[in-house]
């Protein structure tokens, strides 16, 4: 191979790796300690509506709002670990959007940045992200309440849960609008927010509300993202409370505790989320302006969870996406599906067998 054309192939293959290396990079930002179910719908998400033009990197910070060395040494961990030049930030709650505002300028200052979520994050965090586009997400409440009824005919009393920040007394006062048209069917609580209870909630006072919820009633998870000491509350032991302590159907308004026993309800899902805060990103790199974008919120849809459903005597309503199936129960003589009705149809016909045979002899 003569030496200039060797020279051209190496020349092309380096150009070929700073294209790579200079594709637009797409940076999921977590709170989370480590992967949940809905930070892995929303990347899959993200993965599906990019379609393989930018890479995915996810980063999760460990819940370490309130610890500012640590969020630190994060910092220039994370520097170290980006691939190649971010273009995209996804903030996917309050602890990441307090993240990418303090450090947007020294880790990714070229970047779109899109917060996810904007319900969840809080509008000090929006104020504090500057040009950042805010994606919020559809709550329908009135389907909520119609999806409760229709499952659950003889409910009688509905919890709606939420914490005492802004955002938790806002999902309050909505909830408490779309029950007005159903007075007559249900009485409507707020546990740690009463009249004689308003200490609002812990976790282990949530668990005790949980479990203590009696067959006619069911609890509606509105926002619980802070306890009744302004702390952040863990995803995982929020998982925990509702995967052991549900004595009555809870619905919810993601798809976040989906698979812990919760119902599901009309929610807003990950993998949906992260197509839209990826086409939101788009656009901004597109050219247009944050401050003119006005981004309809993810639509909610009506999800529901198969396995908490059998567990709760209620049936799926029709159109639903059912998830978490109960697993097919296998016959009590330990017999394959399908095979006893074989069995059964060899015995009828031995019996007729022998039936035939009877009649010929007495015929001879």
């Amino acid at each position: 191979m003569p030496a200039r054309l060797l020279l051209m192939i190496l020349f092309l293959f380096a150009l070929a790796r700073a294209a790579l290396a200079a594709d637009p990079g797409v940076l999921l930002l977590h709170g989370d300690a480590g992967p949940t179910p809905w930070t892995d719908g929303l990347a899959a998400g993200a993965v599906e509506e990019a379609g393989g033009k930018a890479a995915i990197q996810r980063e999760y910070l460990g819940g370490l709002a309130h610890d500012a060395e640590a969020v630190y040494d994060f910092a220039q961990r994370l520097k170290e670990r980006l691939h190649g030049p971010v273009r995209v930030v996804v903030a996917t709650d309050a602890t990441a959007a307090a993240f990418a505002a303090k450090y947007r300028e020294d880790l990714f200052p070229e970047a779109a940045m899109v917060l996810a979520g904007a319900d969840r994050i809080g509008a000090d965090r929006l104020t504090l992200c500057g040009e950042c586009a805010a994606l919020g997400f559809e709550t329908d409440l009135d389907g909520t309440l119609d999806l409760i009824f229709a499952l659950r005919p003889g409910t009688r009393l509905v919890a709606g849960i939420a914490d005492g920040t802004p955002a938790g007394r806002a999902a309050r006062e909505s909830l408490k609008r779309a029950m007005e048209r159903r007075r007559n069917k249900a009485t409507l609580i707020f546990p740690g927010h009463e009249p004689g209870d308003d200490n609002g909630l812990d976790l282990d006072g949530l668990a005790d509300v949980l479990s203590n919820m009696p067959s006619h009633g069911v609890a509606v998870l509105l926002r619980f993202a802070e306890d009744n000491a302004g702390s952040p509350v863990d995803a995982g032991r929020l998982y925990h409370v509702l995967e052991t302590r549900l004595g009555s159907p809870v619905f919810v308004l993601t798809d976040a505790m989906l698979g812990s026993g919760v119902a599901g309800g009309v929610l807003v899902t990950g993998r949906e989320t992260g197509r839209r805060a990826v086409r939101l990103a788009q656009r901004i790199l597109a050219g247009e302006p944050v401050r003119e974008m006005l981004p309809e919120p993810v639509k909610a849809q009506t999800v529901l969870d198969g396995t908490a459903l059998a567990r709760f005597g209620m049936r799926p309503v029709d159109g639903a996406i059912v998830v978490n199936r109960p697993a097919a129960p296998e016959t009590t003589d330990g017999l394959a599906p399908g095979f006893a009705p074989l069995v059964l149809a060899i015995l009828l016909a031995f019996v007729a067998a022998l039936f035939l045979l009877r009649r010929y002899r007495q015929n001879r």
